[in-house]
């Protein structure tokens, strides 16, 4: 038993066995922003060639709200934002002082205390003996539990997406260790693009093709460095993405009289605000009639939202209606495109494409399927143990008998 073990570690290292049947990875792909129905108005040739067929795309429903950091750290650990504690890409905290985290906030970004909630599953591989290489996550420059990816890299929004393929090939060319048994790879461009013109402008399908191409570079890569084969290709998008209505832009300074006297927090389409003096029910009365927006007590969101009472949420946070805005009131830009409105709707759904040796294409009986349901799909694919999550199972038959 001995020399045949030696036997087959010589032919794997010298050739004769490729390591493509000796090892599995599973790839994660985000393409932030990729609205559902981007693949039928523009040329995605790869994406699809990825899902054999556009049948076999499944309609991907964000979770309450519909911005990016919530749902991908809902994808990496199959809990609901208040579980997890990454509510919105905006945050306060009154148990951390002085700190307020934002996308731009790279001390906060980084400050474990806002991640010790829940761990991502690349926490969970690292415990399990398994190795994770993130080509930018939201969350995975951070030290959750002691622990950071193998390879991980700290988030640059101007690197290109064929750059972020380029870099992710040359760390999986380049370890000597053998193959990680997960990657992730973060694509920002078309949802850059999507709030710079809107979803149905001309001008970002540009960024669509981009994407598609990058994704055809990674393809190629694979196949070339010859792991294509046994690679498990997972390929989600956040939210989706809709028109803004510049007759229903709000200014935050003029919704309320300045005696009510609340603090702002979240801007957007989902926007919220904490008090300062005990006038809960006088405000909630005040803007109740208002048809461009509802709005709920932090603890008394409909039950469909999974959103339960948290310190890290406004006192009152309020969804605007398809099309409307809140902004600062001198905050000079204005999206063309926006997201964050109700999970429920359509424009808000993003895609998910799966393809790979352990991934069966079959796609019967899905609609629309909850992000929260990537976790437990990956945590299968992966062959490791899943952490207590929120997910339902609707992914489970995608996962190939072994």
């Amino acid at each position: 038993m001995y020399r045949l073990l030696i036997n087959f570690i010589f032919l794997l290292y010298t050739g004769s066995i490729s390591a493509e049947q000796s090892v599995s990875t599973t790839f994660l792909i985000s393409l932030d922003g990729f609205k559902l129905d981007y693949l039928s108005k523009s040329n995605t040739p790869n994406l699809l060639k990825v899902a054999k067929k556009i049948d076999n795309v499944i309609r991907l429903k964000p979770i309450f709200p519909s911005v990016t950091f919530p749902n991908h750290v809902s994808m990496v650990t199959g809990r609901y934002p208040t579980e997890h504690g990454i509510l919105f890409n905006t945050m306060v905290d009154p148990t951390i002082k002085g700190e307020v985290f934002t996308l731009t906030n790279r001390n906060a970004l980084n400050n474990p205390v806002w991640w010790q909630n829940t761990d991502p599953i690349w926490v969970t591989l690292s415990k399990q003996g398994k190795t994770s290489f993130t080509l930018f996550w939201p969350g995975s420059e951070v030290l959750i539990s002691g622990v950071r990816p193998k390879k991980w890299l700290s988030y640059d929004h101007s690197m290109s997406s064929m750059d972020r393929v380029k870099k992710l090939i040359s760390w999986i060319e380049n370890n000597k260790v053998g193959r990680p048994d997960f990657v992730t790879l973060y694509l920002s461009e078309v949802d850059s693009a999507g709030h710079r013109y809107g979803p149905d402008n001309k001008k970002m399908f540009s960024s669509i093709q981009s994407v598609d191409h990058s994704i055809g570079f990674l393809i190629s890569e694979l196949k070339r460095i010859k792991i294509f084969n046994s690679s498990n290709l997972v390929i989600v998008s956040d939210h989706g993405m809709d028109t803004l209505d510049p007759q229903k832009i709000v200014i935050a300074e003029d919704l309320l009289p300045a005696a009510f006297d609340v603090d702002w927090v979240w801007y957007g389409a989902t926007f919220g605000f904490d008090l300062k003096l005990d006038n809960q029910i006088q405000i909630l009365n005040y803007l109740k009639d208002n048809r461009g927006f509802t709005c709920w007590p932090r603890n008394k969101l409909p039950n469909h939202f999974h959103f339960k009472e948290h310190r890290r949420a406004p006192d009152i946070i309020c969804m605007m209606e398809r099309g409307g805005y809140l902004k600062k009131k001198y905050s000079l830009f204005v999206p063309n495109g926006v997201h964050g409105y109700s999970p429920n709707l359509k424009s808000m759904h993003g895609i998910l494409i799966a393809n790979g040796p352990d991934i069966e294409l079959k796609r019967e009986n899905l609609s629309a399927v909850s992000i929260i349901e990537i976790y437990p799909l990956l945590t299968k694919l992966l062959n490791i143990t899943p952490l207590e999550n929120d997910s339902l199972g609707a992914l489970s038959n995608l996962v190939k008998n072994r």
